[in-house]
């Protein structure tokens, strides 16, 4: 197993306090919201391409979804929400996206090839980052950092790297976003990161499980930390002046501004010396693994999944 026990213990001890490091600052604010336009799904994650935003959305209509029903895109208008444009992903397990360029980067947690199968062992999906042009046409794929020993639940890029979440490993990863061979990497600072950003100078880090923002620097040291007021935040990008927050539960786009950190105090991130397994929140809409676990999911409506009614 690439992560040993003694590796957690170390992360644990540095995590529980990080002298010099920022801590969690003053509240949030909310500047304005817009509402996600339909099909309503779970919404995964946001990207900026410097005009419009771009979200990751998952809809689970029927036990049998066709291709054009479970995964898609929308490009989407920040003054008011519309939809300007919109792709499908079909029967695959993305997670997170990126613009890079003129292309999205878009992170897949089981990429089986062309046909999929419901059920298939956990071992033989491989991660991989597939790279669309705007009309959805698929002109690339590279495998994410460890192949099918990963869980890839974010994804940025500075204009030059990509990094992505591994929350598997708690890891942020700095990839290269021409081949995905691993460049660096750095522990999470949270137990189940997820959504990143990078804003110019830090990356973002969104953990899916305490439902805070991590601002990070390059080499993963920690700037500051922030608790988002939003029911259920799964994506986070920026658009040159401010960050947004991508809801889950409201399905709206937060326009925020955080706050400066303040001084050094415990960051309170002691919980990484535990063993890890993924957290319920870590394990539910946000990675979707398309097994038969999933299958029976999409017989539950929205507002049971939200109020975990299910039992599958």
């Amino acid at each position: 197993m690439r992560t040993t026990a003694f590796k957690y213990l170390l992360i644990g001890l540095a995590g529980c306090w990080l002298p010099g490091a920022a801590a969690q600052g003053d509240e949030i604010r909310v500047m304005r919201s817009i509402s996600m336009p339909e099909p309503h799904g779970d919404r995964l994650d946001l990207a900026w391409d410097g005009r419009h935003f771009w979200a990751l959305s998952v809809v689970i209509p029927t036990l049998d979804p066709g291709p054009d029903e479970f995964g898609r895109v929308q490009e989407i208008e920040p003054a008011d929400g519309s939809l300007v444009s919109w792709f499908p992903l079909g029967l695959y397990s993305h997670a997170a996206l990126a613009w890079l360029g003129d292309r999205l980067y878009i992170a897949n947690t089981n990429s089986t090839g062309e046909t999929f199968q419901y059920g298939a062992p956990a071992d033989t999906l491989a991660d991989s980052i597939d790279i669309f042009d705007v009309g959805g046409s698929e002109v690339g794929r590279i495998f994410a950092p460890y192949g099918a020993d990963t869980v890839t639940t974010g994804i940025a890029t500075n204009g030059t790297y990509l990094w992505t979440s591994d929350a598997k490993h708690r890891e942020i990863v700095q990839v290269d976003p021409d081949d995905g061979s691993v460049l660096a990497t750095f522990p999470s600072p949270g137990p189940c990161p997820g959504s990143l950003t990078w804003d110019g100078q830090s990356l973002w880090n969104l953990d899916l499980e305490e439902d805070v923002i991590y601002q990070l620097g390059q080499s993963g040291s920690v700037l500051g930390r922030w608790s988002l007021p939003m029911a259920d935040p799964a994506g986070l990008t920026f658009d040159g002046e401010y960050l947004w927050v991508l809801d889950d539960e409201t399905e709206n786009v937060y326009q925020i501004v955080v706050p400066e950190p303040n001084t050094a105090v415990l960051l309170g991130l002691c919980g990484a010396l535990l063993p890890f397994t993924l957290h319920r929140r870590c394990r539910k809409s946000h990675i979707h693994a398309l097994t038969n676990q999933q299958r029976c999911r999409a017989t539950c409506t929205p507002d049971e999944r939200r109020q975990q009614l299910c039992s599958c």
